[in-house]
Formats: structure tokens, C-alpha cells, sequence
């Protein structure tokens, strides 16, 4: 039925009082069953939490909400043996999290029925299986599930469940409007939870100060700046907000689902592939770019990787969807204002999350992995170097979508334990580096494996002018690269061994 057929039903009708007498309870009629919605593939899976009425032409008989598997139960008060009426059962995509309407008002709720069947004193089952009709009052049941898995998320990681709000449905384009506090979705995006659930993550952000987001066009896989020709700082923090809410509409079906709220599966629920967009795998590189750190699928991509498992060699961190969220809350607590950029995330979790230097190059290995921080090739790496060699040189490429212009370089030992050298390299958007023979000097102390990563920060603009402070970004480790150094190979004239003029090592 129509979402305007149904609403008009339960308007038209007068609430029914009854009454309870001395044998009250005799012939109640007890009304349960199942609710499910169709999915686009025909698949049909539980209205959880949704709100229902059970009416007839006296009235309202009856309003309760299903549980989490879509199940309801009620009782129709009554003491009358012949108490039989023609009753419908009246679903709304109204839950805990959103009511989904034509308008943002609640009274335009989309709302699908029962045909009349009729209820006698006793037990009676009602089950209900609502079509997909290809309109907007039958998908508008699939939004409504996809808002309370992301308040369910919600629940999970931030502790509370945060309060109910509008969606409109269907729109062009699928937005939250942080002044009004409100969503929209667009008509084609019905079955693509990763779009409401992105958007109920913009919802989030605006409660726990993640995002400070100017607004915008967007694209997968591009850079804000090369995009929109927006200024640097606008462009980071709207490659921010829309990546990390890329993250979270990925991410809390998988909360959700880890939390037992009886999340439905079927295509592109649940999976780590963007809306459908087989080329956005969050938890990849594939054939889309990143963008660097004013792209949302380089934002995107990095938070999944910090929160799932480690997948890879250069995936070496599983904090967990939930200690994730609890570090951007961490990280925007920690921040002036708002949290606003992926730099800003990077700096604190350097400085704050990460306990040691190994924490620091994993956290370098998943952003170099994106095309964030710069890439060590070639040049020294994996060689071996003898203490009579002359000083080794070190080769990168550009990150950051190419605008890394300032770098640094950090020594360790095998084990990242100690700090060998620290380094400025001179020079803008120097991509090799030679050590000073006073630098390779101190080195030759070392013997044995020695790492390094190149750590890059974009500190001027396409002229090479200083930014403005709050459009300085960096610095973005790299991985952790290493050669070996070995004392100088003998001679092998032993009979001259003692005339030998050996290299005295320092202390």
C-alpha cells in the first residue's frame, strides 16, 4: 500500500478505549508475528525496532514497536467471546534512530499495510512481508534498518546512542545538515547502506567534534585541491570529514554486526568495498587513487587499515573499530576546536597514541601504502656497505599527492629501539640525499643492520611560499627501509695481517 493510502487509514480512525470488567482478560486477543522488508535482490530480511499499529474502523487499536529480529507481540484487552474485528497491521519506517519520510516532518512518515484479516479471541498471527514495490514508501523500510545499524555502531563506540532524527527520502543527493540535524538520502542509494550509514557518520562528527567540513564536491580517488581548486586548508578538512565518514559507513556494519544487533546481509552490506564501487576496496590499493590527505579515499583507507586486522606486510596495526573511534574522540579532545584534518590525526597519534618508534613506522607503512608519506626506492636500500665505502645515498619519491616539498630522515637500529641519526634534508621537494661524510662518519659506529624511513611534510605552496600555519601538514613517516654495514673485508694476505694499517672504530 501506498504510504499515503496508509497514513490516511491511521489518521481516520478514533482511538478505542477498553475497558476492563469483572472477567476482563477472558477473550483477550493476543496479535503476534514477523515483520520483514525486501532488500533489491528480493531478499527478505527483519524490521527491527520499527514502530506498528494494529487498526480497525473503531481505531487504533494498538501501537508497539518490533524487537531487534522484527518480531511483535500485543494484546487486545477484552471481554467479549464474539469480539472478532477486520484489523490491519500498519508498519512505519519509524525506528530508534530515524523516521523516513517524504518531508523531514514525522506526520509524512512512509508507512506500508496489511490487507484486513480478521482477529478472534485467542492467539493470532499476523505476519508481514512488505514487497518491494519500486517506490519510496517499501524502500524507505530498507533506509530506516541502515540508520539504526549506524546508531547501533553508534552505541557501540562511543558509549551512548545518539538521539533520533528526519530523513528525508528520496533526494538528489544524499547530505546531513548539521544546522538542522537531518538527513536526506538519495532515491538510488535505497539499497546502498554505505551511503546512509556515511551520512549518519557526518551525524557522529558532528557530536564528538570530528570534522570541521566546508562543504562541497567531492570524489572518490581525487584530490580536493587538484579537484575543486579549493585552498589547501578547505580542501584537507573536506577530505577529512567526507574520508572519515567514507570509514564509518563501512565500518559500523561490522560493529554493528560484531555487537549481536542481528545486522541483515545481502550485496554490499557488511563488506569493505565502498557503495558498490568495486574499485574503492577501503582496505586496499587498487585502481582508484588516493589523492593524498585531501582525498577521502586516502582518509578512508588509512582509518580502516589502523582499525582492522593486519592484512599484510605493511598492515601492521589492528587497533580495532571501537579503540579507533575512541582515538579520533582522543585526538578531537586534544585539538583546539574541532578535529579537522588528516595531518592533525597523524601528529597526535605520533605524539600520543603511538608508544615507541615501532608504532610510529606502522602507522608510516599504512599512509605510505596510500601515497601519503614519501616512498624510499632504490639507492642504498638492501645494499651492504663496508666502513671504507664512501657515504651511501637515499632516494624517494614525492607523496602526498606529489606536494610533499620538506623532508627528514631518522636512523635506527635492527630493532627501532634507538635513534642513530636524526637529519633535515636540505633543499625543496628533494628527492635524494647524500650523508655528509661527518653523518656517514658517526654511522660507521653502528655495525649490523641499520633502518631508516624518510618522514615528509608540505609546508609551501605550488610556488614554493610558505602556508599559512594552519595549512602546514605533515610530518608523514614512511616505512621503515634498511642496508647493512659491515667492517672493512681483510686482505686476505695473512702473512702481511701484521703489517696492516687497521680502521680504528670509534668508541
Amino acid at each position: 500500500m501506498s504510504r499515503q493510502s496508509c497514513f490516511q487509514i491511521t489518521l481516520a480512525v478514533a482511538s478505542l478505549a477498553v475497558v476492563g470488567q469483572a472477567r476482563a482478560g477472558l477473550f483477550d486477543a493476543v496479535v503476534s508475528g514477523s515483520v520483514k522488508w525486501t532488500d533489491n535482490a528480493g531478499g527478505l530480511h527483519d524490521a527491527r525496532n520499527i514502530k506498528l499499529q494494529l487498526v480497525s474502523s473503531a481505531g487504533v487499536l494498538s501501537t508497539v514497536s518490533t524487537d531487534i529480529n522484527g518480531a511483535y507481540r500485543l494484546t487486545i484487552a477484552n471481554n467479549n467471546p464474539f469480539f472478532q474485528p477486520t484489523v490491519q497491521l500498519v508498519a512505519f519506517a519509524d525506528n530508534d534512530a530515524t523516521f523516513v519520510a517524504s518531508t523531514f516532518a514525522a506526520a509524512d512518515t512512509y508507512s506500508a499495510a496489511t490487507p484486513g484479516v480478521g482477529i478472534a479471541p485467542g492467539n493470532n498471527n499476523i505476519g508481514f512481508n512488505i514487497p518491494d514495490n519500486a517506490d519510496s514508501a517499501t524502500h524507505a523500510f530498507s533506509v530506516a534498518d541502515a540508520m539504526i545499524t549506524g546508531q547501533q555502531d553508534a552505541g557501540v563506540v562511543r558509549g551512548a546512542a545518539p538521539a533520533k532524527l528526519p530523513t528525508k527520502f528520496p533526494v538528489a543527493g544524499s547530505f546531513f545538515d548539521p544546522v538542522a540535524t537531518t538527513l536526506a538520502i538519495r532515491g538510488t542509494a535505497w539499497f546502498q547502506w554505505d551511503v546512509s550509514d556515511h551520512e549518519y557518520g557526518h551525524y557522529m562528527q558532528q557530536l564528538d567534534r570530528l570534522a570541521n567540513n566546508p562543504g562541497g564536491d567531492h570524489f572518490i580517488g581525487a584530490s580536493n585541491i587538484a579537484a575543486n581548486g579549493s585552498n589547501k586548508n578547505s580542501a584537507i578538512r573536506l577530505g577529512w570529514g567526507e574520508g572519515v565518514a567514507n570509514y564509518q559507513g563501512v565500518a559500523s556494519q561490522l560493529v554493528a554486526n560484531g555487537g549481536g544487533f542481528n545486522r541483515p546481509n545481502f550485496a554490499g552490506v557488511g563488506d569493505n568495498i565502498w557503495a558498490g564501487n568495486a574499485s574503492f576496496k577501503v582496505s586496499d590499493n587498487d585502481a582508484v587513487g588516493n589523492g593524498g590527505e585531501s582525498g577521502e579515499t586516502a582518509v578512508a583507507r588509512v582509518l580502516y587499515c589502523l582499525a582492522d586486522p593486519g592484512n599484510g606486510s605493511w598492515d601492521r596495526v589492528a587497533r580495532g573499530h571501537t579503540q579507533l573511534y575512541a582515538d579520533l574522540k582522543a585526538a578531537a579532545g586534544a585539538a583546539p576546536a574541532k578535529l579537522q584534518s588528516l595531518s592533525q590525526f597523524n601528529q597526535y597519534y605520533l605524539t600520543t597514541i603511538a608508544a615507541n618508534d615501532t608504532d610510529r613506522v606502522n602507522l608510516g607503512s599504512i599512509e605510505m601504502h596510500f601515497d601519503i608519506s614519501p616512498t624510499p626506492a632504490g639507492g642504498a636500500i638492501g645494499t651492504t656497505k663496508s666502513l671504507g665505502d664512501a657515504a651511501p645515498s637515499f632516494n624517494w619519491s614525492l607523496g602526498n599527492n606529489a606536494s610533499n616539498d620538506k623532508f627528514q630522515m631518522i636512523f635506527f637500529n635492527s630493532a627501532l629501539t634507538q635513534r642513530l641519526l636524526s637529519l633535515t634534508v636540505p633543499g625543496d621537494e628533494t628527492i635524494a640525499y647524500t650523508l655528509t661524510p661527518a653523518q656517514w662518519d658517526y654511522l660507521q659506529n653502528f655495525v649490523g643492520d641499520i633502518k631508516f624511513v624518510v618522514i615528509g611534510s608540505d609546508l609551501k605552496d605550488p610556488a614554493l611560499a610558505d602556508y599559512a600555519a594552519d595549512s602546514k601538514t605533515g610530518g608523514y613517516w614512511s616505512d621503515a627501509f634498511k642496508f647493512t654495514l659491515v667492517p672493512e673485508p681483510s686482505s686476505g694476505l695473512l702473512i702481511l695481517a701484521p703489517l696492516a694499517v687497521l680502521r680504528r672504530r670509534k668508541a
